[in-house]
């Protein structure tokens, strides 16, 4: 029962900002230059939350690479639409440094469910009230899901998505970052 009580507030929290949001959509990538991913440098895209086991994880495990950071939940139908072609982007690019972070605000049994039936081959982090602090802190000020923000291998932000992310779009980014990297 206590479980329950501390998890209907949070889910009607998240509603209201999912719904909120939905109409932030319309371009509201953040601009990059034309031909180029200029990045914005701040010290804030550093975070430290569990696995699904209980596991602490930090952002500092994957700083070598590009990092895909996709805040989702299990009840977020657009989450749950992007999220296999994440796997399969994945699976594409990530022998060539690029990693998706999958944060899920959500119960970890929630949580499981959904990884172990879309097999994500990708790190899977949980939490609460705290994933929606590192959502903010990543500069999601509406608590929109799904969010996906791509940072650099130097901890600069290159684009941040809010709400769903379009077919194509993604793959996009990444092969504009890899060209950019040039061979080697």
């Amino acid at each position: 029962m206590g479980k329950l009580l501390k998890t209907v507030p949070l889910i009607l929290f998240l509603a209201i900002c999912f719904v909120a949001g939905l109409g932030l959509r319309q371009n509201s990538m953040t601009p990059v230059k034309e031909g180029s991913l200029e990045t914005t440098s701040t010290p804030n895209y550093r975070y430290q939350l569990p696995d699904l086991g209980g596991n602490s994880r930090s952002s500092n495990e994957w700083q070598d690479k590009l990092q895909i950071v996709n805040f989702w939940a299990s009840w977020c139908g657009p989450c749950l639409e992007e999220m296999p072609r994440f796997i399969k982007l994945q699976e594409r690019y990530g022998n060539q440094g690029i990693q998706f972070i999958g944060i899920g605000i959500d119960q970890v049994e929630a949580l499981q469910k959904i990884v172990d039936r879309l097999g994500v081959n990708y790190p899977v982090l949980q939490g609460d009230f705290d994933a929606m602090q590192v959502a903010k802190q990543f500069g999601n000020t509406y608590g929109v899901l799904p969010f996906t923000s791509v940072i650099s291998p130097a901890g600069e932000l290159i684009t941040e998505i809010a709400g769903g992310v379009k077919v194509g779009e993604m793959e996009a980014i990444i092969k504009r970052y890899l060209a950019e990297q040039g061979p080697g």
